[in-house]
């Protein structure tokens, strides 16, 4: 089957349900289990077909109608006062948690404003290297090189960043990157600049914010002493610049080959409320701290599969796909 068959077969499925109620049976299900949502950038809905955009992202339009549904339908939650309620079993009906990845602008100057419009809190996991320097994260550095390769006719580069050290993956861009670089685009340059140190001072108070490495570190490719200061200096900054010791953390890629208990390890000493994966699913006073689930959205999501992806059953429906 093509793929285009698949996504649309998808696509009428989530409609299905929805219109003939079993996603809004499926959330009523959900009580004492806590879905928490994974984003990573916001674009503007002119930009959501630009060949460059990060699949990843979702629009500015599709994500005011999924913050509307959460403010009508759910109880959006700051994670810790979720992730406490969930240990102590007095999880609200409802409960929903709305997170973002990586810490681009957007996170701010686009997703921000809707979030404070709707009183909806939001937690950001900062990549505080990236946010220091400004330099876009390798994985879009990553894109824009075999973008720019595939106008050229070149052939894409063929370089996986999930299974190299940071180190390593600077150098094997390095030589692209510096050759392509001065060809950004204001647009390119604005959906995927990481947020300052001022724009997190200034953020509305719905957001919070959480470590999400210094340099976007896969850590278990990572040697003991790389891991221990990617983790320890992100959250060390994100203490002394939000003056809150409680910052939770994200794993970069966050799969369960792409942190190890050395990190777990770490974060407990540090005294780290808790950690989120990219793995699906919803949590429960079962789940460990330390490997909270969560469910991404992208561009691909329509509203049903909004809807679907957050009652649990999109992804069951993916697994049976195959």
């Amino acid at each position: 089957m093509s793929a285009s068959f698949v996504a649309t077969a998808a696509r009428v499925t989530h409609e299905l349900l929805k219109y003939s109620g079993v996603t809004a049976l499926a959330l009523r299900w959900q009580a004492g289990r806590l879905p928490i949502l994974m984003y990573h950038g916001v674009c503007p809905d002119a930009l959501a077909e630009a060949p460059w955009m990060p699949t990843y992202f979702t629009t500015v339009d599709a994500f005011t109608r999924q913050m509307r549904f959460l403010r009508e339908r759910c109880q959006p939650l700051d994670l810790l006062e979720a992730v406490a309620a969930l240990g102590a079993g007095r999880l609200p009906r409802h409960a929903v948690v709305v997170s973002f990845d990586d810490g681009y602008a957007n996170n701010v100057t686009l997703a921000g404003a809707i979030l404070g419009d709707l009183g909806i809190p939001a937690v950001i996991f900062v990549t505080t290297g990236h946010t220091a320097t400004g330099e876009l994260y390798n994985h879009d550095r990553l894109r824009l090189v075999r973008h720019w390769q595939r106008s050229d006719g070149t052939p894409p580069l063929s370089l996986d960043l999930r299974a190299l050290s940071v180190e390593e993956a600077d150098r094997s861009l390095a030589p692209h990157w510096e050759r392509l670089r001065g060809g950004l685009t204001a647009d390119q340059k604005e959906c995927l600049r990481p947020l300052t140190w001022a724009e997190l001072a200034a953020a509305p108070s719905v957001l919070s914010w959480g470590a999400h490495t210094v340099r976007h570190a896969v850590l278990s490719r990572e040697d003991a002493t790389s891991a221990e200061r990617e983790i320890v200096e992100s959250v060390e900054e994100l203490r002394t610049r939000t003056g809150r010791t409680g910052v939770p953390f994200a794993y970069p890629n966050g799969q369960p080959a792409d942190f190890t208990d050395r990190e777990v390890a770490i974060l407990r000493r540090l005294g780290v409320p808790c950690a989120v994966t990219t793995s699906g699913g919803r949590n429960t006073r079962d789940t460990s701290r330390y490997h909270l689930r969560r469910y991404p959205v992208t561009l691909g999501h329509t509203q049903a599969a909004f809807e679907a992806e957050l009652a649990g059953i999109r992804q069951g429906l993916a697994r049976l796909r195959g």
